[in-house]
């Protein structure tokens, strides 16, 4: 097809909306649309490709991983390259811990633990994993009142919360 005949196509299909969208997500969804079908287009993508790809991402949902596929592909990582880049350019320097977002596996409300805290619930056949650190400025010196978010998988490389066969937190 022609770029402008896939333009038209994708305007044909994304202007149906049964009520006014938020503009910036429409104009979001929109292009991504477009790129897709160019990709399409491109690649010339034939329909058993396109359904085993759609098949990959039913079982991404169906684990509730689809997160996992933004951080294999390093989306996560572009958006912290981008925030960087932002924050540099306003005079921001980066701290000494390089940034990353909350990440695929981050889980709002999850347990708040103070000083030691175990990540399994002692039903998974492993080895134990001790950690042991400090939160700390630029200087070394240590930071009041921080923070650590950690997870772990357990031996089959699953994560519990997501993987209901195993205890939420």
């Amino acid at each position: 097809m022609q770029k402008e005949q896939i333009k038209q196509l994708v305007d044909r299909i994304t202007g149906t909306q049964i009520k006014e969208p938020n503009q910036r997500v429409k104009a979001i969804v929109d292009r991504m649309l477009l790129d897709l079908f160019n990709v399409i287009d491109d690649f010339d993508v034939q329909p058993e490709e396109f359904w085993s790809a759609l098949s990959y991402m039913t079982e991404l949902g169906q684990r509730n991983e689809y997160s996992l596929l933004s951080a294999g592909l390093g989306i996560d990582h572009y958006f912290d390259v981008r925030l960087d880049e932002k924050e540099a350019q306003v005079g921001i320097e980066p701290g000494s811990t390089p940034r990353t977002i909350e990440g695929p596996l981050y889980v709002a409300g999850a347990p708040v633990c103070h000083g030691e805290a175990r990540l399994d619930d002692d039903t998974d056949k492993g080895e134990i994993l001790f950690m042991d650190g400090q939160v700390t400025d630029t200087q070394g010196q240590p930071v009041a009142g921080a923070l650590v978010e950690v997870w772990h998988a357990n031996s089959l490389g699953n994560y519990s919360y997501f993987d209901k066969s195993q205890s939420a937190f």
